[in-house]
């Protein structure tokens, strides 16, 4: 009796199991490292894997160390792009994701420039501007 009941806890175990490790081989994975030029981990970088047919996304921030680790990627073609202020934009497109594999991508940043956008809003006043040739002075008309 004390065996039969054995077998019937390990089978439900078994039984139990499988659907969590067949739902988990039916996705890939992505690990690696931010760094910069040096070699040194870049923490705060968002590192995103957005598959080219569909647009569907999943993004994370890389860890203290610039190490980062995304799971649940649907097998495909996927462009993988990384990025944080003040460093180049890194992009990479068709990598291919395989269902139940762990791909690795050493993504490296580059110091980039700071870009700043400035949008001036609000009314526009009137203003005089001297005409050279006729050295007569106008009244600016706002656009």
């Amino acid at each position: 009796m004390r065996r039969v009941l054995v077998v019937l806890i390990l089978g439900l175990l078994m039984v139990a199991a499988r659907p969590a490790a067949a739902q988990q081989s039916l996705f890939a994975a992505l690990q690696g490292k931010v760094t910069d030029e040096s070699g040194a981990g870049i923490p705060g970088a968002v590192v995103m894997v957005t598959h080219q047919e569909s647009g569907i996304f999943r993004q994370v921030t890389s860890t203290e160390d610039g190490s980062y680790y995304i799971t649940g990627i649907v097998p495909g073609p996927y462009r993988v792009t990384a990025e944080l202020a003040g460093f180049r934009k890194f992009e990479q497109a068709n990598v291919q994701f395989s269902i139940g594999n762990t791909s690795v991508i050493e993504i490296k940043l580059g110091v980039g420039a700071i870009e700043e956008n400035v949008t001036v809003t609000g009314p526009v006043s009137a203003r005089r501007y001297v005409d050279a040739a006729n050295r007569r002075q106008h009244r600016a008309r706002p656009s």
